[in-house]
């Protein structure tokens, strides 16, 4: 919420004279009507799109081999370390992703992103960490993306910092049922029940990562629903029609 408020502030007197403005989501174009005012006729949401033909349902990759993860239910997780907003929620569902390690032990836990607070991180949720150190996979940054998503079977994902994170529709089109908090553009991404899971607590986190492990049809179909809702939505055609007609109807004014 902090970096969203900063963002505005920071460029609230160019947007107000500005012809219009096109955010990325709803979430933040109604927050750039309510805070700064801009009359919604002049908003238009544009979301980013995302390549299905790079990220897609492949083959597990074995870029990451040396994970040694073979055989492996492999929760995947991006996130930015750079931004204590987005750390925060990591840090408060972790305890529920250790407990499904716990029951599980084919689990594997694999966090891509670096960034000044990972060590912090780290530090505070060692006596977590610990006893599953084996099993916790800093990967630090990944240029290879797609690769990563190829070898997981959950995409979890926590934040009160986004206005839509690229990563979801990325693990989407690859595929990847999504368990994440509801927050900000984020839930615009997922379809609850249909092509993921929004969770409010350690306990909605834990019953439905529970459920999708336990259920390969329930993963198989979320993740293929996923992909279709991806390929329809935010597709570079999709997104560029919108485009084209957004241009269109601000030239006319």
């Amino acid at each position: 919420m902090v970096g969203v408020e900063h963002f505005l502030r920071l460029y609230e007197y160019l947007l107000k004279r500005c012809r219009a403005v096109i955010p990325v989501s709803q979430y933040l174009a109604d927050r750039i009507n309510e805070k700064i005012g801009i009359k919604k006729d002049k908003i238009f949401v544009i979301p980013i799109s995302v390549d299905s033909m790079r990220f897609a349902p492949k083959a597990p990759s074995d870029t990451f081999h040396n994970l040694d993860v073979k055989d492996q239910e492999i929760l995947l997780t991006v996130t930015n370390f750079r931004f204590p907003d987005k750390v925060a929620l990591l840090e408060e569902f972790f305890p529920a992703l250790a407990r499904i390690m716990h029951i599980y032990p084919k689990t594997v836990f694999c966090i891509a992103g670096g960034g000044p607070y990972l060590k912090t991180f780290q530090e505070k949720l060692k006596n977590v960490i610990r006893p599953l150190s084996q099993r916790i996979h800093f990967l630090s940054y990944v240029k290879n993306m797609e690769s990563l998503y190829s070898i997981a079977k959950i995409f979890v994902y926590f934040s009160h910092l986004d206005a839509l994170p690229r990563v979801i529709l990325e693990a989407q089109a690859s595929g990847l049922p999504i368990i994440a908090n509801p927050f900000g553009g984020i839930r615009e991404l997922i379809q609850h029940g249909q092509t993921g899971f929004l969770i409010h607590s350690e306990e909605e986190l834990f019953q439905s990562a529970k459920r999708i492990i336990e259920d390969d049809r329930l993963r198989e179909n979320l993740g293929k629903q996923a992909r279709e809702f991806v390929n329809e939505n935010y597709s570079p055609q999709a997104i560029g029609s919108l485009w084209i007609k957004v241009l269109k109807q601000i030239q006319s004014e």
